[in-house]
């Protein structure tokens, strides 16, 4: 009988040995998901708090800003004054061209009648875009 027994000793740890493997690969396996889910995760919330940091950001810079009617109204007299200037400037800039346009035509130089007709060109693209009329009474 102790031959029988040895004998059921020596199959047990045997039998038990791919149990214990597969358990061990199990294991491991749950621990590889775990690690990848735990940098996933991090990820996340590092790419979630670098978005509410500029949410922050705006929310402080838009908060600053007078929104009341008073408040905007300033904003707007003060683009409206802008505009003005602007147009003033392309004005300015168009009475010019008559005394450059003979200048260059009377150097008769290739490059200057370019740099002209380029200028020419900016001008007419600024005035196309504005907008036409004067602006809405209150």
């Amino acid at each position: 009988m102790p031959e029988a027994t040895a004998e059921k000793l020596k199959k047990t740890p045997a039998a038990a040995e791919p149990g214990r493997n597969q358990r061990t690969a199990v294991q491991e396996r749950i621990d590889a998901l775990e690690t990848g889910a735990k940098k996933r995760l991090d990820h996340l919330l590092e790419s979630g708090n670098a978005g509410l940091s500029r949410i922050d950001h705006f929310l402080e810079r838009v908060s600053k800003e007078d929104w009341t009617i008073t408040g905007m109204r300033r904003r707007f007299v003060e683009l409206r004054s802008k505009a003005e200037n602007a147009g003033t400037s392309a004005l300015k800039r168009v009475d010019e061209m008559p005394g450059e346009a003979v200048s260059a035509l009377a150097t008769a130089g290739r490059a200057r009648i370019q740099d002209l007709s380029r200028g020419l060109s900016a001008i007419a693209k600024k005035l196309e875009s504005a907008p036409h009329g004067p602006p809405p009474a209150r």
